[in-house]
């Protein structure tokens, strides 16, 4: 690929963004002196609290396998680390014993407003120089191509 090429290689730019961004985030979380492999999980972090605290509903441990598409033994060592960090609990169910709900701690709770403080940021720098009518420019766009992988079988 010639330099020209490699330029315009939406691959290659949008992989580039994605690292400078994390980077960006990573090290906001990193002076909160929170571990890095919490960080790499924290969508399931603000998934629960989405679903426990904002739509009031139980999650289990299949519904977080389910949602992020990840074997039982992955989603099992991830809340692990999650319970030795007093991020979340597990919590009988009344109907059934052998059922253990998931909630967010006051801990994990806290790690959620802090890490969606942290994305305001790392959004605001990304921002930074782009105009309003650019920066929907972009998420036009950029809808539209991910709207062309949804058409697509692959």
């Amino acid at each position: 690929m010639s330099l020209e090429e490699e330029k315009r290689s939406l691959t290659a730019e949008n992989h580039m963004f994605g690292v400078e961004m994390k980077n960006f985030f990573d090290n906001l979380q990193e002076r909160r002196g929170i571990d890095k492999t919490i960080l790499s999980h924290g969508w399931i972090i603000a998934y629960l609290n989405y679903e426990t605290i904002e739509k009031e509903l139980d999650v289990y441990q299949k519904d977080i396998e389910k949602k992020f598409h990840m074997p039982r033994s992955t989603a099992t060592t991830i809340l692990k680390k999650f319970e030795r960090e007093d991020l979340i609990k597990r919590v009988s169910v009344e109907t059934d014993a052998r059922l253990k709900k998931i909630e967010l701690t006051e801990k994990g709770v806290d790690f959620f407003h802090n890490t969606i403080v942290d994305f305001e940021k790392t959004e605001k720098q990304a921002k930074m120089g782009i105009t309003e009518e650019e920066f929907d420019s972009f998420m036009e766009t950029l809808r539209k191509m991910r709207n062309n992988f949804e058409k697509e079988e692959c």
